[in-house]
């Protein structure tokens, strides 16, 4: 008897699907860290870094003309 060759299907697979699915999550983790940023709060200064300000020497210039 011959021999009938008989070629085999290509299967095309799931290889699209993971594709689809990888790019879905890096495009919802890209939009997650782009828009969960935390905002700073507005609370008052605080005392130990302005109270510092108050006992700099006013410099010659303004202290003349403060005089004037």
């Amino acid at each position: 008897m011959a021999e009938i060759r008989v070629e085999q299907e290509r299967k095309r697979g799931l290889g699209w699907l993971w594709l689809l699915i990888a790019l879905a999550l890096l495009a919802a983790a890209i939009w997650y860290f782009s828009n969960s940023r935390v905002e700073p709060v507005n609370t008052p200064a605080d005392s130990a870094r302005t109270g510092a300000l108050r006992d700099v020497p006013a410099p010659p210039v303004a202290a003349r003309v403060a005089a004037g």
